[in-house]
């Protein structure tokens, strides 16, 4: 990923959904690009002369807060589903998360388009529950099972290498 990238990803985060397609169909977003990333890096106006005022960008530490708040965002509640009490549909799931929620809460199209993931899927998959579709899992004891389960493994593989103590 360039600078190029994250600047864009970042301007396409920071708007809203209808304002971030009209940005991406814009032929002057090269235009919009540099000059928000002069106005983000303090580098407009009588600033731009004076470069001591700023400091430059280090790409590989904000490269790493996007990814952070990607992975923030993307993380979804813990949940099962049992055989046979959902059905598997031919559709990108972020279609069938809108759909779900235009349907059973009172949200519009654009508001839905405009929250964070994080929470449509935490309405979605407790809509689900409500109705019986999924059981809620706790995350992190789901994680101290596949710990427990890698140092066993871990143990495992070392007495097969002769190297294990019981």
């Amino acid at each position: 990923m360039s600078i190029g990238d994250l600047a864009l990803a970042c301007l396409v985060c920071a708007n809203t959904y209808e304002d971030g397609k009209l940005l991406l169909d814009d032929a002057d977003l090269g235009k919009q690009l540099y000059r928000w990333g002069l106005r983000s890096t303090n580098q407009h106006g009588w600033r731009g002369w004076c470069p001591w005022l700023y400091k430059p960008i280090e790409v590989e530490k904000k490269l790493e807060l996007f990814m952070e708040y990607l992975r923030y965002h993307m993380e979804v509640p813990g949940y099962s589903v049992e055989e046979g009490k959902g059905k598997p549909i031919d559709a990108p799931a972020w279609q069938v998360v809108r759909v779900v929620l235009l349907s059973k809460t009172n949200l519009t199209d654009a508001e839905i388009m405009d929250r964070p993931y994080r929470l449509c899927m935490a309405d979605f998959i407790t809509l689900r529950a409500i109705e019986g579709q999924v059981d809620l899992v706790d995350n992190a004891e789901i994680e101290q099972a596949q710990r427990m389960a890698n140092e066993f493994a871990a143990r495992l593989n070392a007495k097969g290498n002769g190297n294990g103590d019981s």
